[in-house]
């Protein structure tokens, strides 16, 4: 592995001189019950960081570990970016966290040296794209203690295709008004955009970090990591705990301690999977097949704009409309809400006279977001 390649988001943050992943949290009481209702979902009560050693790997400006000070954790923190580092130095100030309780590292956790071992560590946001995923993981898994636990995020390109439309027509817009200018991409793209992230009811994002981090860092092409992937990617040494959303049932008497939990899921998640494809969908079950078809043609797509979005040309849009029309069609039986909005997303697309007013009107695409990143949580060597 080149260890001297940078991570495209690492590069990007540090030549824009930001950190586009804060928290709205003028409302800390329920920031922290947001926090607390994702631990518990992942079979982490808040009780259970009492006293207990946290590593966050990536935590940007260090909202979401405000809540793990609130439950009597220490945290150390391993942060690459400069503007990251900053803010959270600021952010703990500000709320007069006691320097005893944190520390932080300024370096990629590939470079991280220690021999603390931890009994939570948390990776929110990043995992999925990186160019050096398994190095990354290795890493983690070295530094949890047996019996800790592992959260990280996972992205679907089914839960994710939403933001990619958006992003598509995003570029066509800033393509079709040639804006070459950051902080007027940023503007543009508020003023078309700030619609659909409003209708997002319980959303705790700043729409210009929102803007930046969705449509404006280097596109992600190739293959992201599921949740299925994600609990093969970690191996038999760990076993799932929870999932946000919750998307197995186990059945399994505690007895049978032999029970292929892992194979089940798996099964499950390929029948569910579609589900994560809007935000608000109720659980239904499909075909394996079925399912699979429909990740690929997302897959294709995503690739597709991610190799052509710098140049929407005429045969380009031509190729990326195909494409989504075949997904239109293959979602039109999961919920006709999903079919409507691409079919929205088409027509924004191909039209010539394309503006920030279209596309802040578009009322079917503005409420279709899927489940963006879900969350796994995984127990290391729970049987030895």
């Amino acid at each position: 592995m080149d260890n001297t390649k940078e991570n495209t988001c690492i590069s990007f943050y540090g030549k824009h001189n930001i950190s586009p992943v804060r928290q709205d949290i003028s409302d800390f009481n329920r920031h922290l019950l947001r926090r607390e209702k994702l631990f518990r979902t992942l079979g982490l009560p808040r009780i259970l960081f009492s006293g207990k050693t946290v590593l966050e790997v990536g935590p940007g400006g260090g909202h979401n570990s405000l809540a793990f000070f609130e439950w009597g954790a220490s945290v150390d923190f391993v942060e690459p970016n400069p503007k990251g580092q900053e803010g959270i130095c600021e952010l703990l100030d500000e709320y007069n966290i006691v320097k005893e309780q944190w520390n932080l590292s300024r370096c990629r956790i590939e470079e991280y040296n220690t021999e603390k071992k931890y009994d939570v560590i948390v990776a929110e946001g990043f995992i999925p794209i990186l160019y050096n995923r398994s190095e990354v993981i290795s890493k983690i898994v070295d530094l949890v203690k047996p019996g800790g636990i592992i959260v990280v995020t996972c992205m679907d390109d089914l839960s994710f295709f939403f933001e990619v439309l958006k992003r598509t027509i995003g570029h066509r817009l800033l393509q079709k008004k040639k804006i070459d200018s950051f902080e007027k991409k940023v503007e543009i793209l508020c003023n078309a955009f700030s619609s659909h992230l409003k209708s997002l009811k319980s959303s705790s994002r700043l729409l210009e970090d929102w803007v930046t981090d969705i449509f404006l860092t280097p596109p992600i092409i190739g293959k992201i990591l599921s949740i299925a992937e994600c609990v093969e990617e970690f191996g038999n040494k760990f076993v799932l705990l929870g999932t946000s959303p919750s998307m197995f049932t186990d059945y399994s008497w505690y007895k049978d301690v032999d029970y292929d939990l892992t194979k089940i899921n798996s099964i499950q998640f390929h029948e569910k999977r579609h589900v994560l494809m809007m935000h608000d969908l109720e659980e239904s079950v499909r075909t394996v097949e079925s399912n699979r078809s429909l990740v690929k043609y997302a897959y294709e797509f995503r690739n597709l704009v991610g190799n052509v979005e710098h140049d929407l040309n005429e045969k380009n849009i031509k190729e990326i409309v195909e494409v989504l029309r075949n997904i239109s069609t293959t979602t039109s039986e999961i919920d006709v809400r999903i079919s409507d909005a691409i079919n929205e997303g088409i027509t924004l697309l191909l039209d010539e006279d394309l503006d920030e007013s279209k596309i802040l009107n578009a009322s079917k695409l503005a409420i279709a977001f899927g489940r963006g990143q879900q969350y796994v949580s995984l127990v290391k060597d729970v049987i030895t």
